[in-house]
């Protein structure tokens, strides 16, 4: 455990050396190259050693390739690459590759992409149910429909109560159909009831009140 500690502490030292004077000059190449293959066995990263090409965007690649194995270990990557081709090639630049499908709704525009609403998730621009394939429509929200060899938008109202719910439906026996969230426009009471169809609800007015009381008494001959 200590050893682990002081061997962080001596790496810190040499990168924070390194990085400080590698622009101009590497300061220390035999140190920077110590100070990497340590943090790697401290951190039990096992990389492969690439090998893309000698120009300058291909080495760029290769130490790219070696942060994205051993995140943990960035700084010593970062000053070995100084020192191997800094003078020549500047600084590392490296690239996180995003994806839509990653980001929440708060997030999702902010990197030019689209949230759909109806599918709950984060899409490329401009991105269809039809642009997709067999293999990754239904991963998009999507429904496979075989007979016309096709990736389409999921339409509740197209399923059946024993298939509503396994499509992310709502089904309402009330009306005995299958409706989604965003089509659904009307309010349902305890019961399950939609508004102005209790039977208690003789006038129709959505509210069970004395009126209705008296009318349903009216029915059996009644009175208060």
């Amino acid at each position: 455990m200590m050893r682990t500690r002081a061997l962080r502490l001596l790496l810190s030292f040499h990168v924070s050396a390194l990085l400080a004077g590698a622009q101009e000059s590497c300061p220390d190449p035999g140190a920077a190259a110590a100070a990497e293959a340590t943090c790697k066995s401290i951190n039990n990263c096992e990389c492969t050693d690439n090998n893309f090409g000698d120009d300058c965007a291909s080495n760029n690649d290769e130490h790219c390739a070696e942060i994205e194995c051993c995140a943990s270990c960035t700084d010593e990557i970062q000053a070995m690459w100084l020192c191997e081709h800094g003078t020549t090639c500047g600084d590392l630049t490296c690239y996180t590759e995003e994806h839509c499908e990653d980001f929440d709704e708060d997030h999702c525009e902010e990197h030019g992409c689209e949230w759909h609403e109806d599918h709950g998730d984060c899409h490329d621009a401009g991105e269809h149910c039809e642009d997709f394939d067999e293999d990754h429509c239904e991963e998009h929200g999507c429904e496979w429909h075989a007979d016309d060899g096709m990736c389409e938008d999921i339409h509740c109202e197209d399923f059946d109560e024993d298939h509503c719910e396994d499509h992310g439906c709502e089904w309402h026996a009330d009306e005995q159909t299958c409706e989604g969230g965003d089509d659904h426009d009307h309010d349902h009471d305890d019961e399950g009831w939609s508004c102005g169809t209790h039977p208690a609800d003789t006038d129709g007015n959505g509210v069970i009140d004395i009126n209705d009381i008296l009318n349903v008494l009216g029915m059996f001959g009644q009175t208060l």
